[in-house]
């Protein structure tokens, strides 16, 4: 005579549910993180003669001042 099936109780289950949708949230959240930075333009420095030659070329789109940061925005928005 075979053994029946061991039943699974109702705690397990449920413990079995939420772990599984945490795990769920989180791969979504990972996801969703990872696809904001990969859309952010690529940041890099440049000196000032590189700011004076882009502003006379007009490559640049706007100009932020931030203290003592300065963010310009290109034409291809990088």
């Amino acid at each position: 005579m075979p053994t029946p099936s061991p039943r699974v109780s109702v705690r397990t289950r449920k413990v079995a549910i939420v772990g599984l949708s945490v795990i769920i949230l989180s791969l979504i959240v990972a996801a969703t993180v990872a696809i904001y930075q990969w859309q952010q333009p690529p940041v890099q420095k440049i000196n000032y003669s590189q700011l004076h030659s882009l502003a006379q070329a007009g490559g640049a789109v706007a100009l932020a001042v931030e203290g003592e940061t300065l963010t310009v925005t290109k034409t291809d928005g990088t």
